[in-house]
């Protein structure tokens, strides 16, 4: 290969490494709907809010965000773990976060926010 020939190669070879982890929109969003739409279909009652990148629509995603107001994260926990087995994987617990991976390669992280009970 000639000297731009092989220029070009490594500008394509470093550009492809600096976006790993990176997603266009229309890929995050399909698989935000669809991680939606599957979470609903087990348990109607949980309530999922985009938020981050999606919310704004960007062009190029690094993850999908979702908050709930879920008082009990085991609902959801035992919802993602009936859809886990085809195109989600539950990966991590914490006290006020969940986080899953898809088949395409994306990070869901779902935010818990407890709703405040209201006083009379």
């Amino acid at each position: 290969f000639g000297q731009k020939t092989q220029e070009a190669i490594k500008k394509s070879i470093e550009f492809s490494i600096s976006q790993k982890g990176l997603f266009h929109y229309a890929l995050a969003e399909l698989n935000a709907s669809f991680f939606m739409e599957s979470v609903k279909k087990i348990n109607p009652t949980i309530e999922l809010m985009l938020v981050g990148e999606i919310r704004r629509k960007c062009e190029i995603v690094s993850d999908i965000q979702f908050v709930s107001s879920i008082e009990n994260k085991e609902i959801l926990q035992d919802a993602i773990s009936k859809i886990s087995t085809e195109y989600f994987k539950l990966e991590k617990t914490e006290s006020n976060k969940i986080e899953v991976s898809s088949t395409a390669g994306i990070t869901i992280q779902i935010q818990f926010f407890p709703a405040e009970e209201k006083s009379g």
